[in-house]
């Protein structure tokens, strides 16, 4: 059988020797001794993981163990890698723990496992343009009181060079008590972050900046006192199922970002606007929630182009509310569905579909725009019953660019407008231009069954063998003009 004691007269890699052996998760058996006991290695790495006691931490809320934890990741550096474990405790440090590239920070639990940072000018765990770090089951907290902004983040991913920060992964840890932001990552790529809790931060709970492709799954910023989620110049990347409660400034703010995307998040009891968009293109916020709203639920600014909300709710608004939805002059918006108490503000072009009626909306005038492509027929509108066109509104493919309303289920014309140079000109009933002569002609082809019934308080015109006739409501019938 193998042998497995360790020599523990000085600091070296792997579990102590009166460890017993620690199980991973998404460990793979490896060997069993003589009772029957499996011991397991971790699939994250080739080796046996840098136990961070083994190189003289106490973990005992007590002792300075910032030396023999940097001792621990430096090891695992000059190996070229690989997994720093704390197993149960409170580890005390009074300097940033510098992280490098390909760590795992595997701890024995988010509340159970604690890296206690205590001096009030240093970040808690720090890394300088770092890729491939993974965090997992642990908690790391600060001095701070969380009731104003300071200089001192949780975990610091700080970018100096060119290239971004790739394949981050943080998974159940807990980020409280620094007097700027829990999480603070710049210029990430292609990262990972689930079940991450940042509480009573002085920042915000989460600040990301020029990050590409990211993922949050069920993150959460409580308390923070600037604010919860602060997204700043990312793109392609989404927050799903996550929330953010109790804190002083905005819950989401998401700015000049491009293709966001926030499915099923939520905020409670949040001192600014709950949801702002500033800037960037093409956020969408879809089912998401906002309660007790004392400013405007769900704000569009900043030029914001294409953001859209999908069944989106605001619940209990305080009295301080001013708007469920407010979208700016110089922004546009979808707002689909939705359930709101507070009424909307909208300057900005709004296209509102909800209750099945579409508005559209800029300071309550209606507008939109629809744009026929160089060489195609025509732009429509169709209105349809059970699926089927019944009329169609057109805009012709010719020299003019006519105007048409026809009825597409009996293939009839109904209205056009023939573009002029200065004006137009009305025809009803044909899709042939009005006769000659320049603007302000309307032509009327004959009828083809004479009106029989008299208009009540009203009138009817119409040609008979081209003869302009009147039916006033008594039923007398009065030529105007011959053929």
């Amino acid at each position: 059988m193998p042998d497995r004691s360790i020599d523990d007269t000085a600091p070296q890699r792997g579990i102590p020797a009166d460890a017993g052996y620690f199980e991973f998760p998404g460990s793979y058996p490896n060997d069993t001794d003589s009772d029957g006991k499996v011991t397991m290695t971790s699939q994250l790495t080739t080796c046996d993981p840098y136990d961070v006691k083994a190189y003289g931490a106490a973990g005992d809320g007590i002792t300075d163990d910032t030396a023999a934890i940097q001792a621990a990741i430096d090891a695992a550096v000059a190996a070229g890698g690989g997994v720093i474990y704390f197993p149960p405790g409170t580890y005390e440090i009074s300097e940033a723990i510098a992280l490098a590239s390909d760590l795992v920070l595997q701890g024995a639990g988010m509340n159970v496992s604690v890296i206690e940072q205590t001096s009030t000018g240093e970040h808690g765990l720090y890394g300088a343009d770092v890729d491939r770090v993974m965090v997992r089951d642990l908690r790391i907290s600060g001095p701070a009181d969380g009731l104003s902004m300071g200089s001192q983040d949780g975990f610091f991913f700080d970018q100096t060079g060119s290239s971004p920060a790739q394949n981050l992964a943080f998974e159940n840890v807990f980020i409280d008590h620094f007097s700027r932001h829990g999480l603070n990552v710049e210029d990430p790529i292609t990262s990972t972050f689930i079940n991450v809790l940042s509480q009573n931060n002085g920042g915000y709970g989460f600040a990301v900046s020029l990050g590409t492709s990211l993922t949050f799954l069920s993150c959460y910023a409580n308390g923070c006192h600037t604010g919860g989620w602060s997204l700043t110049s990312t793109s392609y990347s989404s927050l799903t199922a996550c929330a953010c409660d109790s804190v002083t400034g905005n819950a989401y703010l998401i700015t000049n970002c491009n293709s966001i995307g926030l499915l099923s998040c939520g905020c409670e009891d949040i001192g600014s606007n709950q949801y702002q968009i500033s800037g960037g293109s093409n956020i969408t916020l879809n089912d998401c929630y906002s309660s007790g709203n004392n400013a405007v639920a769900y704000q569009i600014t900043g030029e914001s182009a294409q953001a859209m909300l999908i069944n989106c709710r605001e619940r209990n608004p305080s009295g301080t509310a001013t708007a469920s939805v407010a979208v700016a002059s110089g922004s546009n918006a979808y707002v689909i569905g939705g359930t709101f108490t507070t009424a909307t503000a909208y300057t900005g072009v709004t296209r509102e579909f909800r209750d099945g009626t579409l508005a559209l909306k800029s300071a309550g005038t209606a507008v939109n725009a629809v744009d026929r492509a160089a060489t195609s027929n025509f732009a429509a509108y169709v209105l349809r019953t059970n699926g089927s066109d019944i009329w169609a509104l057109q805009l012709k493919n010719n020299s003019t660019n006519d105007v048409e309303l026809s009825n597409s289920a009996q293939g009839n014309h109904g209205f056009l407008i023939e573009s002029r140079a200065t004006a137009a000109n009305l025809s009803l009933l044909t899709g042939t231009k009005s006769y000659g002569g320049g603007v302000g002609v309307i032509f009327i082809p004959n009828r083809s069954t004479a009106p029989t019934s008299n208009p009540s308080g009203g009138g009817i015109l119409y040609v008979e063998a081209g003869a302009l006739k009147y039916r006033g409501s008594s039923g007398t019938v009065t030529k105007i003009a011959n053929a």
